[in-house]
């Protein structure tokens, strides 16, 4: 290539911009990553002369049972993707989402290019069990009995690790063998920033729930220590459990603004030299399904201490089975022109007699095509299916009826096929005689439902109540409206309506 060329070359890659002198240019020998130093434009690099190789990671490695997870390919030279989750399933996606649906340890493995390269991280990721409450310390709180209910992730510095240190300040255990402790041998690092999580809690009872657990710890005063957090989404979210000073809770206000906490984020900091109770009411709780805890160590950068070790960790309440059945997808597909074969995941199961398969043309009138029994009482996930033989009808709506053992009964979201496809649909609805009346259907619960008229003016607003839901339009004057359903997932579908008036 001759000068004039390779000047054309740069003109076209600088696209408009000033040429920058390179001072210096270096090849790093292990990986063959380029790195340029120009003058007063900074220090870039370049892995065009790297070979392939397979990496990635996660947004969360200890979660829950059936959260979403995020993985990332950070591979090198990658042309194809072949993911494989650890619990039989796979993926083609160069960045694909992923739940789990049962709890225990995944080996996750990346292989690109057609299996030439490989990345595998065994037990890269810990799924999380759902508890009953009361969870006491026989329950796993005492981390003897089901030692991994509880999962512990380092951001930085010093890990949680299950055992009994013999360092003082932290040694010992309140019962049994095992405590989780900032490091079982010397004192924990500059900047660490590490969690422990608890189960996932059945709080749906109503009463009074009380979070307690016992600690020995010494930290650097005034500037470490940690905070508890809970979540009610799977852990998608985290809120501190309270930020204030209170009798057996937090013990340093925090109106500095150079500790390892936000400035009036209050937190544990002082010393106990035993392992001492603390405790929060948590009845605010009630209510919610899947309630989880999180204990969230910090320090600065400036002196270390021995740390903490965390025992005998209890929610107090009322009766909650761990949870009744579960429910987590239920879907279908087209086997051929009359049979449709549906599917559906239990996380859990409390009780479960099984499942009645109801069917309707209309999407009103439902009537039973077969029965599949449960599994009675099981934390597992499992998966079911029934295939209908006779599936040639145009329009076909389709829900589980799930009974208990003691004859409680349940009814799932309906799906709906129009033809061989599976809609999306939320709602449908039909008119009156009248006309100016609307039946809306609800396929899932909660629907927040919104009236427009053709202008756009907002003209009536309100909440499904249950499947079947009048919606009146008396009080409209005589035109189109159209007529938009959310869920609580952001998903819409959107209708028109004709009000004809009476």
């Amino acid at each position: 290539m001759g000068n004039e060329e390779r000047r054309n070359q740069l003109d076209k890659y600088c696209n408009g911009f000033a040429n920058v002198r390179t001072d210096m240019l270096k090849m790093r020998g292990f990986d063959k990553q380029v790195m340029a130093a120009t003058h007063g434009r900074g220090i870039f690099t370049s892995n065009v002369f790297m070979p392939p190789s397979a990496d990635f990671f996660v947004n969360r490695r200890v979660a829950y049972v059936s959260s979403i997870l995020q993985f990332t390919n950070t591979s090198v030279g990658a042309l194809s993707y072949n993911w494989d989750f650890g619990d039989g399933t796979f993926s083609t996606a160069q960045n694909p989402s992923k739940q789990y649906f049962a709890p225990g340890f995944y080996n996750v493995t990346l292989q690109i290019n057609g299996g030439a390269q490989t990345k595998t991280i065994n037990a890269y990721i810990q799924i999380l069990p759902y508890r009953s409450v009361p969870y006491l310390v026989g329950n796993g709180g005492n981390f003897e009995v089901n030692p991994t209910d509880f999962g512990p992730e380092t951001i930085s510095g010093t890990e949680f690790q299950r055992g009994n240190s013999t360092v003082s300040g932290k040694n010992g255990v309140n019962s049994g063998s095992n405590a989780w402790v900032t490091g079982l041998v010397g004192n924990y690092a500059n900047n660490t920033h590490s969690m422990l999580y608890s189960p996932n809690f059945n709080c749906t009872a109503s009463g009074t729930y009380t979070l307690r657990f016992r600690v020995k710890n010494r930290f650097e005063i005034n500037y470490d220590g940690y905070i508890v957090e809970y979540s009610t989404d799977l852990g998608s979210s985290w809120t501190s459990l309270g930020n204030t000073v209170l009798t057996n809770w937090y013990d340093f206000a925090n109106g500095t603004t150079n500790t390892a906490f936000p400035r009036f984020q209050a937190f544990f900091n002082a010393t106990n030299t035993a392992f001492n109770q603390k405790q929060y009411n948590v009845s605010f709780l009630a209510g919610n399904p899947k309630v989880a805890f999180r204990w969230v160590f910090k320090s600065d950068a400036g002196a270390q201490e021995v740390g903490m070790a965390l025992d005998d960790i209890e929610l107090l309440g009322p009766n909650n089975t761990a949870l009744p059945v579960q429910l987590i997808q239920f879907t279908g597909v087209v086997l051929s022109s009359d049979k449709t074969q549906l599917n559906w995941l239990v996380a859990s199961e409390k009780n479960n007699a099984g499942f009645e398969i109801e069917k309707s043309e209309d999407g009103l009138h439902f009537y039973s095509i077969g029965f599949v029994k449960g599994r009675g009482n099981s934390e597992q996930t499992a998966a079911y299916r029934f295939t209908d033989e006779n599936a040639d009808q145009e329009k076909r709506y389709y829900r589980l009826r799930q009974r208990d053992i003691n004859g409680t009964e349940s009814l799932s979201k309906v799906i709906f096929f129009d033809g061989n496809k599976l809609s999306q649909k939320l709602f449908q609805f039909a008119y009156q005689t009248n006309e100016n009346t609307i039946l809306l259907t609800s396929f899932e619960n909660d629907l927040q439902y919104t009236i427009y008229s053709q202008n756009g003016q907002l003209v009536q607003s309100g909440k499904t109540t249950g499947e079947l839901n009048l919606l009146r339009l008396d009080n409209l004057a005589k035109g189109i409206y159209l007529l938009e359903v959310k869920n609580s997932k952001g998903q819409r579908q959107v209708e028109k309506l004709l009000n004809l008036g009476n």
